[in-house]
């Protein structure tokens, strides 16, 4: 299982607030578990997001997938 980083909720907070400026519907508690599943993905592979309005979402999941 990947080890989350040291100051993962430090991260993880600034990445959602940073997309909570992006007009949209998804939630913070929503945002914030799709940060972590990005941040510790359980396969290898791509993430593939289907339908987004302004790209709230997809803010959190490319960033948190960098971590």
């Amino acid at each position: 299982m990947p080890k989350l980083p040291d100051d993962f909720d430090s991260q993880l907070n600034q990445i959602v607030n940073q997309a909570l400026n992006v007009t949209g519907w998804t939630t913070r508690r929503e945002l914030e578990f799709l940060g972590l599943l990005a941040a510790c993905p359980t396969a290898e592979g791509v993430i593939l997001e289907i339908g987004s309005f302004r790209g709230r979402s997809a803010t959190v999941l490319a960033n948190a997938a960098r971590m």
